[in-house]
């Protein structure tokens, strides 16, 4: 094992390189096969927090020097908040390295094997991921082979998605929180949601919109499984912002696009044709239709059943009255 020490300030901070070591216990071996403990891994005051398919930690880090490393199986995830400043060399099988300028507001995505080093010239927050090609697989948050290395603007992902601003933000407060008592299964758990909504903004698979001018199929189904089970009551198109994550404007239109009419509005019609639906095969009450999908009185529901259906719901009573019995 070697180990290197750098000190900055009254704070040290302990470099390990991991080598292969043959009589390591079964617990290391076994977290060695969950998560590679390299170079990278060990250069934060934190230790390295790991779920089955995911490791992550923490810090306010000082400046450092991390060599040149890889890791065989995982994905790497870094965000990295401000004032932070690095540059991050890489290369692919042997080819001439490569460099990245690194700032605070950025996430950077490193594929699995790629040789890469650090070095961190300002103290600054910063959070590393490291998840497994099943996590990647599983949640479907990369489209084709994951490769090389990947800068990409955080601020421009925290403004389409407000859950991955909020986690991110989380991350941030846990840099420079001192303290040790923090709550590793939520950790975990946040970082899991967090990682996958970055990688499917990289892929752009994270708010993807048909090229026609209408809602994609995965965007269609999302939001029709949200309309589902929410016949109950009205919406609003902000909730459904929270689930496609594009701007009102936009969303707007490529939804009229692809259903014809504004969400409002298409909700509305959704619900009076499952309240036809339920009046005309069982023998529940206008009353209960009114109560079921959300109106707010039995005169409302008369108006709209009318305005967008075109004929009254108590016809539908009397056509039920004449069926022959069942």
């Amino acid at each position: 094992m070697d180990i290197r020490k750098s000190a900055h300030g009254s704070r040290r901070f302990f470099l390990l390189a991991l080598t292969h070591q043959p009589h390591s216990s079964p617990a290391e071996h076994q977290l060695s096969n969950r998560i590679e403990l390299n170079a990278s891994m060990q250069a934060f005051r934190r230790d390295l927090i790991h779920g089955d398919d995911i490791g992550l930690f923490y810090d306010h880090l000082d400046p450092i020097e991390i060599a040149m490393h890889s890791h065989r199986a995982h994905a790497q995830v870094m965000l990295l908040f401000k004032p932070a400043l690095g540059d991050l060399t890489w290369r692919i099988s042997g080819d001439k390295p490569k460099l990245e300028k690194l700032t605070g507001s950025q996430f950077c995505i490193v594929a699995p094997k790629v040789e890469h080093a650090l070095s961190w010239k300002e103290r600054a927050g910063i959070v590393a991921f490291y998840v497994t090609a099943q996590f990647i697989e599983l949640s479907g948050c990369i489209e084709g082979t994951l490769q090389g290395v990947h800068v990409e603007d955080l601020a421009a992902v925290a403004g389409r998605d407000a859950l991955a601003r909020h986690l991110a933000s989380v991350f941030e407060t846990l840099c420079v929180d001192q303290t040790d008592n923090h709550d590793h299964e939520f950790a975990v758990a946040a970082g899991r949601v967090l990682t996958g909504r970055l990688l499917k903004f990289h892929s752009g698979t994270l708010g993807r919109t048909g090229l026609d001018g209408r809602l994609s199929a995965s965007q269609r189904e999302i939001i029709d499984s949200f309309l589902e089970a929410n016949l109950h009551r009205p919406i609003h198109v902000d909730e459904l912002l929270e689930v496609v994550f594009l701007s009102k404007a936009h969303f707007i239109r490529l939804y009229t696009g692809t259903y014809g009419m504004p969400p409002v509005r298409s909700h509305l019609l959704r619900r009076l044709k499952r309240a036809e639906e339920m009046l005309l095969n069982s023998d529940c009450t206008l009353l209960d239709a009114v109560h079921q999908f959300g109106f707010s009185d039995q005169s409302y529901f008369n108006r709209a059943f009318l305005k967008y259906l075109k004929y009254r719901p108590g016809a539908l009573l009397r056509l039920r009255a004449k069926a022959p019995p069942k």
